[in-house]
């Protein structure tokens, strides 16, 4: 059930978007609401076209249709005002500065302007504190994520947007950064893509299924993982499974 009010005005509304690679059509009329104060997760197979909305929210892909964020239309702002509006991005692949400290690629992801907070960030992950002069490149990718995820966290954000955090990481790494997580998505909005359905039935409020570009579901989390069989015939043999968590 989601934690924002029952009848709240979604942070994140998009409504017919259709964007494009090249001259290639990846998006395919997308609608569907990101609920205030809940998280909700883009499920999908590998393809389909989820990390394409987070790259169209942010304005890196040519778009079309209404992407509506606290009152603004994005799809009529460049990436770095959309950024500055107060959205929050971790990307799939970290992108952490390798020949940077950990306080160095901190400092840089500091919004002008904003309300820093480095003592939200060191609580989460104390690791960092200890690290703070160590190279990003020489850590682990477990570290490495934590870093990415930080860099989002250190500004007041209204919305992030979370782009499998898990990825690559040991199943030990997934449990930690998903408890700190779940610490995180208790005071913010956030649109996250993850394949770890685990993972992703501990965080979410709100799923919404992509297939080839389009919408095929959007509806509560305890909807949508309670019922296996369809999960599977969407997702693809083994999914229900893993819907259920590893120990079920």
């Amino acid at each position: 059930m989601s934690r924002g009010p029952a009848h709240a005005e979604p942070t994140l509304r998009l409504t017919d978007v259709h964007a494009w690679i090249g001259q290639s059509s990846i998006l395919h009329g997308i609608d569907f609401d990101v609920p205030a104060r809940a998280v909700t997760v883009l499920l999908g197979r590998n393809g389909v076209g989820k990390t394409s909305i987070l790259r169209s929210i942010l304005g890196f892909l040519r778009c079309e249709g209404e992407i509506r964020f606290d009152g603004m239309d994005l799809t009529k702002l460049p990436t770095h005002r959309v950024a500055l509006s107060g959205i929050g991005y971790i990307p799939e692949d970290r992108d952490v500065f390798h020949g940077l400290t950990v306080a160095e690629n901190l400092r840089l992801a500091e919004r002008r302007g904003a309300t820093v907070d480095y003592g939200r960030v060191y609580d989460l992950f104390p690791d960092l504190a200890k690290r703070s002069r160590q190279l990003a490149g020489t850590l682990s990718g477990g570290q490495q994520q934590m870093v990415s995820v930080a860099r989002a966290l250190l500004n007041d954000n209204q919305l992030l947007l979370i782009d499998e955090p898990t990825k690559g990481l040991s199943p030990r790494l997934v449990t930690e950064l998903v408890t700190s997580l779940e610490k995180v998505v208790q005071d913010t909005t956030v649109l996250l893509v993850e394949q770890n359905l685990a993972a992703a039935r501990r965080l979410a409020d709100h799923v919404v299924v992509i297939d080839q570009g389009r919408v095929v579901a959007d509806e509560s989390a305890d909807s949508m993982f309670g019922d296996g069989e369809r999960l599977r015939d969407m997702l693809g043999v083994g999914s229900a499974r893993a819907a259920r968590g590893p120990h079920s």
